[in-house]
């Protein structure tokens, strides 16, 4: 248990600092490029450290792990930036068109939506360990085609989120 409490531990903290470091790097892009490109740049990143992580979570070498979280913390910190701030761009749009701020509601179904997606992923996990054979009694010991199938969710339900992102994002138009 001890090497993954480290494991973790330092994974986030490198993340978290990566994170802070790279807000200045998101926030120069977007006033380089328009605000949906670079949220395309985060999405794609975040696609490539997805697909990453079939090389990078390996029971051979768990310290990788660290690799994963180190690389993928400042892309969801660019992520979030730029829909934010999308976010804000919106309610002042819908102000200049309706002559009214919606901004509770448009807030409102961003929460939502991210509420819902965190079940979603919940109820993906849980399938996914159902029905990938995974045994609770076995305790950190499981069938390799356990460990593999949950292998393959790790990546594939990430880069299938990515997608969709990516394809909402592109009919962005503000």
């Amino acid at each position: 248990l001890a090497p993954a409490a480290f494991i973790s531990g330092t994974g986030q903290t490198v993340g978290y600092g990566l994170a802070l470091f790279s807000a200045w790097g998101w926030t120069r892009l977007s006033e380089r490029w328009e605000k949906r490109t670079v949220l395309m740049i985060a999405i794609g990143g975040f696609a490539l450290t997805s697909g990453a992580a079939w090389w990078l979570y390996v029971p051979a070498n768990p310290y990788l792990q660290i690799v994963h979280r180190a690389l993928s913390m400042p892309l969801i910190l660019g992520f979030w930036l730029m829909v934010q701030s999308m976010i804000a761009d919106s309610c002042e749009y819908e102000e200049s068109v309706q002559g009214a701020r919606h901004d509770g509601l448009i807030g409102a179904c961003l929460t939502w939506s991210q509420k819902m997606g965190v079940s979603v992923a919940f109820v993906i996990g849980g399938l996914v360990l159902d029905l990938g054979g995974f045994d609770a009694s076995m305790k950190g010991e499981q069938t390799t085609g356990s460990i593999q199938i949950m292998r393959v969710a790790m990546v594939t339900c990430p880069l299938a989120g990515m997608l969709v992102a990516a394809w909402v994002v592109r009919g962005y138009t503000l």
